[in-house]
C-alpha cells in the first residue's frame, strides 16, 4: 500500500476514520454483543476498502506496463523501418543539434568578430542553446552507449551478423 489510494484506505484516511469509529463504538453501545458485531462489521468494511485500493493500484500498474510495452513495440518498428520519414528522424534531430551548436560556437562568434571589425549596423543573432544542447548531448550519450555495446559484442536486430575470429591459442 505505497500508493496514494492505499494511504487513503489503509493506514491513513478512511482506514484511520474507521478505526477511530470502531474505538468509539465501545463508548456508544453498552451491549457487548451488539458492540462486537458493529466492530466486526467495521473491521470487515476496512479490509474490503483496503483490498479495493490494492486492486486499483495493481490495475493501474498493469495498465502502465501495457502502455510501456506498446511504446516499445512502436519504437522497434520505427528502428527497423526503411522509410525515410521514419528512419531519418533520429539523424535529423541530431543534425539540428549539431547545426545549432555549430552556429552558437563557431558562426555567431565569427559574425560578431566581423561586426566589431567592420562596424556592421545589424545585430548578431544569438541562439539559446539550452534545448539544442539537451538534444545533442542526449543523442551523443545514446550513441556512446551504443558504441560501448558494440565493443562488448551486444548485437541489435538491425546489426549485420559479425564473425568473431577464434582466439589464437599461442598468444
Amino acid at each position: 500500500m505505497s500508493s496514494f489510494v492505499g494511504d487513503i484506505f489503509g493506514a491513513g484516511g478512511v482506514g484511520e476514520a474507521i478505526k477511530s469509529i470502531s474505538d468509539d463504538v465501545g463508548k456508544l453501545i453498552p451491549d457487548a454483543t451488539v458492540r462486537e458485531q458493529v466492530q466486526a462489521a467495521l473491521v470487515a468494511k476496512q479490509q474490503e476498502l483496503t483490498k479495493q485500493a490494492d486492486d486499483h493500484e495493481q490495475a493501474r500498474v498493469l495498465a502502465e506496463t501495457d502502455i510501456q510495452k506498446a511504446q516499445i513495440a512502436v519504437d522497434q518498428t520505427q528502428v527497423t523501418s526503411t522509410d525515410k520519414f521514419i528512419a531519418y528522424a533520429r539523424p535529423a534531430a541530431m543534425w539540428v543539434g549539431v547545426i545549432g551548436l555549430l552556429y552558437a560556437s563557431v558562426i555567431s562568434p565569427i559574425i560578431g568578430w566581423f561586426d566589431t571589425i567592420f562596424n556592421w549596423p545589424g545585430k548578431v543573432f544569438t541562439l539559446d542553446t539550452t534545448i539544442t544542447m539537451q538534444l545533442l548531448f542526449g543523442l551523443l550519450g545514446l550513441g556512446g552507449y551504443r558504441t560501448i555495446e558494440k565493443l562488448k559484442g551486444v548485437a541489435s536486430a538491425s546489426d549485420p551478423p559479425q564473425v568473431v575470429p577464434p582466439a589464437d591459442p599461442k598468444a
